[in-house]
């Protein structure tokens, strides 16, 4: 018993003085390096442990869970995808190609509708529309030209032509298809007509133009919101007054 009480005394002895050593070894590098005692840099490695970096090293870039520019990285843990990617704003380019093919969506769909609808106000909504968007075509294609843009070429983005698609596949539901997929096309193009209206940085032909399609594009909007009706009868089920 007294051999074993004596062991374990040794041995915390032992330990102490380990433990003096260390802190002792560490007094000297902080000395040596000019900085101030227990400042090592201590980090979470990927097991949760505690580890220390050597004195006066950061730690390793990689381990942090932020990428350059500040937002969090989708792929780690705890981070939301959603809320760190930040929104590309739509350039001159972007906005001059996005409206001319939104408007060979709007008259191409006009079109179809207006061999196929029966529906009085839809058939009137679809002449506005083949008329009104050729003429913002002409319009964006010359002030893109003005601004020394890449002229737009007269075809549908992958958006446009599925949305198409859908409805030449409607059949007997055409009318309210069309209508929905109106409805959701001017909501998108007015938010765009907007910010490119409100762009300080962008070509003066491009913002003045956007300026004066907002209102027209919102007066489009309004008249849809006035057709209730998707039956297929000469004038069914609708309450509109567009063209009377």
């Amino acid at each position: 018993m007294k051999t074993t009480l004596a062991a374990l005394a040794v041995s915390a002895l032992a330990l102490a003085a380990c433990g003096q050593s260390s802190n002792e070894a560490a007094r000297e590098n902080a000395a040596i390096e000019g900085r101030p005692a227990g400042t090592e840099t201590t980090m979470t490695t990927e097991n949760g442990m505690g580890s220390t970096t050597a004195p006066g090293m950061t730690p390793d870039a990689s381990t942090d869970s932020r990428t350059e520019g500040g937002l969090a990285d989708p792929g780690m843990s705890g981070s939301s995808p959603t809320a760190t990617v930040a929104t590309r704003s739509m350039t001159p380019q972007d906005y001059v190609a996005s409206a001319v093919s939104g408007d060979q969506f709007e008259i191409q769909s006009s079109q179809l509708m207006l061999q196929r609808s029966k529906n009085d106000a839809v058939t009137r909504f679809a002449k506005m529309m083949v008329t009104d968007h050729r003429a913002s075509t002409g319009q964006m294609t010359k002030a893109a030209g003005q601004a020394n843009l890449v002229a737009p070429r007269f075809e549908l983005m992958a958006k446009h032509q599925a949305l198409l698609d859908t409805l030449r596949q409607a059949g007997n539901n055409a009318d309210q298809v069309y209508l929905e997929q109106q409805r959701a096309a001017h909501a998108e193009a007015i938010a765009m007509h907007r910010s490119m209206a409100n762009n300080t940085s962008a070509p003066e032909q491009l913002s003045a133009l956007a300026k004066e399609l907002l209102p027209k594009v919102e007066a489009h909007a309004r008249m849809l919101a006035d057709i209730k009706g998707t039956g297929t009868g000469a004038g069914a089920g609708t309450t509109s007054t567009i063209g009377r």
